[in-house]
C-alpha cells in the first residue's frame, strides 16, 4: 500500500473516533440537561429555603467532636447556613460580563453548590507538641480539615524546631458540596466535617432526589433521626480480600505478638513463588489451630501462655514456608 493511502485510511480512523467522541458527548450533555441539572436546581431550592428558616428559628443543635491530637470538643453549636456558588466565588475574582459569557457556553460546573455552615465553641483550644513527627501530623491534619489555626514554634540554639504550639479558633467549617458530572449523569456529593472531622465522598442519581429524599436530608443536616441512604462511589468501596491473603495478614499479626512476648526479632526470607495446593491447605489449618490455641490463651480461666516452649515447634512449620 503507497504511503498516501495509509495516511488517509490514519485519517479516516481519527475521524471516526472524534465523531464518535462528539455523538458521545453530546449524548451527555443531553443526559445533563434532562436529568442532572432539574436535580441539582431541586437541591439547591430546597435548601436554599432551608438555610432561610433554620437562620430565622436558630435550632439548637449541639455537637461533640474528637479533634486528634487533643481530645473530645463537647456541646459546640451547630448555625449559621448559607448556599454558595461558582458564580459568587468567581464574582470575587472575575467581573460580571465575564461571568455572563461564560454562561452561555455548556459547563458541568454551571449549576454546582455548596451548603455551609459552621460549629462554634466558646473558648480557643491550645495544644502543644514536642516530637518532630507530632509536629508535622498535626499541621496537616489542622490543614487538611480546613481548621482556622495559628501555631508558633519554639527553637532551639541550632534552630531546631523543638515544639510547637497551635491555638485553634473555636469554629469548625462543615460544607455539603454539589456537583453534577457529566460521564456519570449523576451528582458527587462531598460532604466536609459532618458528623465528624472528616471527609466522604458519596453519589447520587438524579432519580433519588424526591420530595421524601430531600425531607430526610434535612433531618440529617440537622442532627434529627432519619433514614438517609447516601451512597459511596464504587472506587471507595472495600472489597474483601482473597482467603489466603487474609491468612497470611492473620499470620504475621500473631507472629508479631510472639516475638514481643520473646522479645526476640525473627527474621524471616521472603515468600518467593507460588505455593502449591496442598502446602496451602497444611498452612491453612495449621494457622487455625494457632488461631484456636490463641482464643483459648484469651479466656480468663487461661493466665498463661508459655510462648517459648512452643516456639521451637512454631519455627518447624514456619520453615516449611520460607523461600529463600
Amino acid at each position: 500500500m503507497a504511503y498516501l493511502d495509509q495516511l488517509k485510511q490514519e485519517t479516516a480512523k481519527l475521524k471516526a473516533q472524534e465523531q464518535a467522541q462528539q455523538r458521545l458527548r453530546a449524548q451527555q450533555e443531553q443526559r445533563f440537561v434532562t436529568e442532572v441539572k432539574p436535580a441539582l436546581e431541586r437541591l439547591r431550592g430546597y435548601l436554599q429555603e432551608l438555610c432561610v428558616h433554620l437562620n430565622y428559628v436558630k435550632p439548637s443543635i449541639l455537637v461533640d467532636f474528637d479533634l486528634q491530637g487533643y481530645g473530645k470538643l463537647e456541646r459546640w453549636q451547630q448555625q449559621e447556613y448559607r448556599i454558595v456558588t461558582p458564580e459568587q466565588v468567581k464574582a470575587e475574582y472575575q467581573s460580571y460580563d465575564r461571568i455572563k459569557r461564560a454562561e452561555r457556553e455548556f459547563s458541568e460546573t454551571s449549576y454546582n453548590f455548596s451548603l455551609r455552615c459552621q460549629c462554634l465553641g466558646r473558648y480557643k483550644i491550645r495544644l502543644e507538641k514536642h516530637k518532630v513527627r507530632e509536629m508535622k501530623w498535626q499541621r496537616e491534619y489542622f490543614l487538611q480539615h480546613r481548621l482556622p489555626v495559628a501555631y508558633q514554634e519554639e527553637k532551639d540554639d541550632k534552630y531546631n524546631v523543638i515544639s510547637t504550639v497551635f491555638v485553634m479558633e473555636p469554629l469548625i467549617p462543615i460544607e455539603f458540596e454539589f456537583k453534577g458530572k457529566l460521564a456519570t449523569s449523576n451528582v458527587e456529593l462531598t460532604v466536609s466535617n459532618f458528623p465528624n472531622i472528616s471527609e466522604k465522598v458519596y453519589i447520587l442519581s438524579p432519580a433519588e432526589v424526591t420530595e421524601k429524599w430531600l425531607d430526610e436530608l434535612a433531618k440529617y443536616l440537622t442532627r434529627q433521626p432519619n433514614q438517609l441512604e447516601l451512597r459511596e462511589p464504587e472506587l471507595f468501596k472495600q472489597r474483601p480480600l482473597p482467603q489466603l491473603t487474609r491468612d497470611f495478614l492473620q499470620f504475621e499479626v500473631w507472629l508479631q505478638q510472639a516475638q514481643r512476648e520473646l522479645a526476640e526479632p525473627v527474621e524471616m526470607a521472603p515468600i518467593k513463588g507460588s505455593h502449591q495446593t496442598e502446602e496451602i491447605k497444611q498452612f491453612d489449618e495449621w494457622l487455625q489451630q494457632q488461631e484456636a490455641h490463641l482464643a483459648k490463651a484469651a479466656q480468663p480461666q487461661v493466665t498463661t501462655v508459655d510462648f517459648k516452649s512452643s516456639w521451637s515447634g512454631l519455627w518447624k512449620k514456619i520453615s516449611q514456608f520460607k523461600r529463600v
